[in-house]
């Protein structure tokens, strides 16, 4: 049987199960190895209503440099399960980025700030049916203790911005732990398309168990008594780079390569169409990547506005981002001559060529002058569209010689311009990692693109966690 809850027929007292005080820990790891923890506190407001705190904090080595994230997600709704405040903080570069919801007079206010920027709040109404996160583990709950299979929930948690997140649950089966019945739940979440993961919930709706795959890795988030003594954070870049099936010569000069992409355990068929690179499907699953750099691939009328926005990732209004791009371009003619000028100041810029942070926003890397690929990118996007043009990052793979005897291709992000092209825009690649009149070569492989704004970078990033760690790569052709 399925059950599609309304959430307004269930956001009213007489329904909804009360809220739930609790204090609860888990252990995250990583392949069994410990990598940091979770610590969950939910507590019963005056009115009945529900508070909840969230912490989770992992690390990771990355080429030997160890990486800490943390979130951390406070959040308060009545006891009908409407939501009132949400705020959600993630340090993973220099600046933590704090993004809050308030919930007044039937619209959410979505606001976003990194250190002393705070960008415009954004307002709208709140979607009918859709509830504060407590709501949803007591309706779960419910569900599960009558005896439905599927249920289908939205909520707000601040990770798609000032829209909700839209979850399906499905059982799997039911188990016992000692005197504990547990439900086995696969949970698919709009917030990462694509990466669904596993669930066992006890009977109050609280998960004691998580795995998720995580490309080449598993996650596994468990139930504990507090956070573990030690973590043993894995290595990251070395354990995801992808050995081709034969070496590739003078990568960096480069312009046509030929591919055929192949997940290692099943998982989403890759790649996609977009900039210099066509994809196609073949019969047995696997995907022909042509990576052509004399091609552009047209934009579509409605993408110019969406890539020329604001967000606490890429801030071209940031007033010393404007500045440094203004000194660089400002007197360029020409889109496609100031979108080169850029590149080229982002890899002067950047001096401090380093794998230390985590993923600094464009402001802040103005400032530290210091980060690998993705700062490169987020840089050169928010200087691209201090000048006015249209800009996204690209997540994917990119070829390094040296890396063992065949090379081997990395996991990299690089940035796409909107510039005129024949026919219109077209989007063209731009790798402000590679020194002065490198150009862009035919050993990139794009899995995926995002405007990194506030309502859709953490679910573009998540969305290529399926394919980490998780890909065979057949070189067909290069010259």
């Amino acid at each position: 049987m399925v059950l599609l809850l309304a959430w307004l027929g269930l956001a009213h007292a007489d329904t909804l199960p009360p809220a739930m005080a609790y204090d609860a820990w888990s252990v995250v790891e990583v392949d069994a190895a410990p990598v940091g923890s979770v610590h969950a506190i939910s507590t019963v407001l005056g009115d009945g209503g529900q508070g909840l705190r969230m912490r989770m904090e992992m690390s990771m080595l990355r080429a030997g440099t160890e990486l800490r994230w943390s979130m951390e997600v406070t959040s308060e709704e009545g006891p009908d399960g409407a939501p009132r405040y949400i705020r959600v903080e993630q340090a993973q570069g220099a600046l933590p980025m704090v993004s809050t919801l308030t919930f007044v007079d039937g619209e959410v206010i979505f606001v976003a700030s990194s250190g002393d920027r705070t960008l415009p709040e954004v307002r709208q109404p709140i979607e009918a049916g859709c509830t504060g996160p407590g709501a949803t583990e007591r309706a779960l709950a419910q569900a599960l203790a009558a005896g439905q299979t599927t249920l289908s929930t939205c909520f707000y948690d601040g990770v798609l911005g000032a829209a909700p997140t839209r979850s399906t649950y499905t059982v799997l089966g039911e188990e016992q732990d000692g005197a504990e019945r547990l439900w086995h739940v696969r949970v698919a979440s709009s917030a990462a398309p694509g990466a669904d993961y596993e669930s066992w919930v006890d009977a109050r709706g609280l998960s004691q168990r998580m795995v998720q795959p995580i490309g080449g890795f598993v996650m596994t988030i468990r139930e504990s008594d507090g956070p573990p003594e030690n973590v043993h954070p894995p290595e990251l870049f070395l354990s995801t780079l992808v050995t081709p099936s034969k070496p590739i010569r003078a990568p960096r000069s480069a312009v046509y390569g030929q591919y055929v992409l192949r997940p290692q355990e099943g998982g989403p068929g890759v790649v996609m169409s977009v900039g210099a690179q066509s994809a196609r499907t073949l019969p047995d699953g696997g995907v022909e990547v042509t990576v052509d750099t004399r091609r552009r691939a047209a934009a579509k009328p409605e993408e110019e506005a969406a890539n020329l926005g604001r967000s606490t990732w890429i801030d071209p209004q940031d007033p010393a981002t404007a500045a440094l791009a203004a000194e660089a371009a400002g007197s360029v003619e020409g889109a496609a001559a100031k979108a080169e000028a850029l590149r080229r100041l982002v890899y002067r810029h950047i001096v401090h060529k380093d794998l230390g942070t985590g993923f600094g926003t464009s402001a802040e890397v103005v400032a530290s002058q210091s980060g690998d690929c993705t700062e490169h990118a987020v840089l050169l996007a928010a200087l691209l569209r201090s000048q006015g043009i249209g800009s996204r990052v690209v997540s994917g793979l990119v070829y390094v010689p040296g890396l063992g005897p065949k090379g081997a291709f990395g996991y990299h992000m690089w940035t796409q311009a909107l510039l005129p092209g024949a026919g219109g825009l077209e989007w063209t690649d731009l790798d402000a990692t590679l020194p002065g009149d490198t150009a862009f070569d035919a050993t990139h492989i794009a899995l995926g693109v995002s405007t990194l704004g506030d309502d859709n970078g953490q679910r573009d990033m998540a969305g290529m966690t399926p394919m980490i760690g998780n890909l065979e790569i057949d070189v067909r052709k290069v010259r």
